[in-house]
């Protein structure tokens, strides 16, 4: 038997669920095969590595550009942070680990292997994959920063697979043993979907983690991002169907030459977006602040917050999609203007020929959206027409019964 273990550009999680062969194990160590030896194969030449970085849970590192490793060996139980160049693969042959076999966890953080060869759900209420460590778990999250917190009963993890490692936090020391496969566990499905208007970072290697909690003002599907100063993005997670929303949120790669994310104590900021106005708003949390009002950004921290919608004047009149579209009885558009002006939305054939008039009255400033119920109608094409000022636009709807 042997594994293989793909990897991309920059940082990994990976662990490995063999015995390696002789030849990556020192003479004189019986504990783990040899660093050094296991990433040999990513070497190009004498001077050259595709591998950048290895670290283990405790910090120790190995660098073949510095020909520098103070890690003493590799604890088949655990897992391993790894930074390449380019996208690769490893390959080792050994004697298959029992999927079941003990992973020693301790009180705070542990980077652990995953030994199974197929994969297991963690989605809660049951969190199958690390039911054996519930009683003691506090939160388990994997490379992409998504993440499962029994005590929340909140889960936005893909399934656990071969060659990945996890970070899980514990109270208290116990035994971590997977389970046997079980197609077909039932589970609610709670995972969020990926996100479509914002795109994700990429990991960096080291983040934190944001829940935030139901609430009503946030539409399921709705996206939210979390900026610094300068707007850059990073951390997006998307609402799941019970209004709440789990996202990674990163720290800044000192190994890269521009800032890819936070510093320790560096303050963050929320935006959401709402998918049926197409528009963004400011979030306003309501709880998990520092002194200053602010959310700021600490390593491996977990942070539950509620948050209320900021309703910022846009900077300039809108209007957005309509949704649903086509529909067959109503629609809802997403309409603002930066201040307090008159308004006219009409609805209109083909031909030019007014169909209903939704709205003719002066409106305040921000965000507001509308409903066009088609009553008896026909089906067809009609076009959404918004006024204000020397603003004008033009949204195209079809109707269908």
């Amino acid at each position: 038997p042997g594994q293989t273990i793909e990897l991309i550009e920059g940082w990994n999680m990976i662990s490995i669920n063999i015995r390696p062969v002789e030849q990556y194990w020192e003479r004189d160590v019986e504990e783990g095969p040899d660093v050094v030896r296991m990433m040999e194969q990513l070497r190009i030449d004498e001077d050259n590595h595709h591998l950048r970085m290895l670290k283990n849970e405790l910090g120790q590192f190995y660098t073949p550009a510095f020909g520098f490793s103070n890690v003493p060996y590799w604890e088949l139980t655990d897992g391993y942070q790894v930074n390449v160049d380019e996208d690769l693969e490893l390959t080792w042959e050994g004697e298959q680990i029992a999927p079941d076999a003990d992973i020693p966890v301790f009180a705070g953080w542990n980077l652990v292997a995953y030994f199974p060869t197929y994969q297991l759900r963690v989605d809660s209420p049951n969190f199958y994959a690390v039911e054996t460590i519930l009683d003691d778990m506090i939160i388990i999250k994997n490379n992409q920063g998504q993440f499962a917190i029994p005590g929340f009963n909140f889960s936005n993890m893909e399934p656990f697979r071969p060659g990945q490692g996890y970070q899980v936090k514990m109270d208290d020391d116990a035994f971590l043993n997977y389970p046997p496969q079980r197609d077909n566990l039932f589970s609610p499905n709670q995972k969020a979907a990926k996100p479509e208007h914002w795109q994700a970072p990429s990991a960096t290697g080291a983040n934190m983690s944001l829940l935030i909690l139901q609430n009503p003002e946030l539409n399921s599907g709705g996206e939210i991002k979390a900026i610094d100063r300068l707007e850059n993005i990073v951390g997006v997670g998307v609402m799941d169907g019970y209004g709440r929303c789990g996202l990674a949120v990163w720290r800044d790669d000192e190994t890269t030459p521009v800032k890819d994310g936070l510093f320790e104590d560096e303050p963050y900021s929320l935006m959401y977006w709402d998918n049926d106005l197409q528009s963004e708003f400011e979030l306003e949390p309501e709880s998990g602040t520092d002194l200053r009002g602010q959310l700021t950004y600490k390593t491996d921290d977990l942070t539950v917050i509620d948050c209320s919608v900021r309703q910022a004047l846009p900077g300039s009149a809108y209007m957005s999609p309509a949704f649903q579209n086509p529909f067959n009885s109503t629609t809802q558009l997403g309409y603002g203007i930066p201040e307090d002006a008159d308004v006219r939305i009409g609805v209109y054939d083909l031909s030019g020929r007014l169909v209903e008039n939704l709205l003719d009255a002066k409106v305040a400033g921000g965000n507001h959206n509308i409903v066009w119920d088609a009553g008896v109608n026909p089906s067809g094409v009609y076009l959404i027409r918004l006024n204000t000022g020397d603003f004008r636009q033009i949204r195209k709807v079809m109707l269908i019964r």
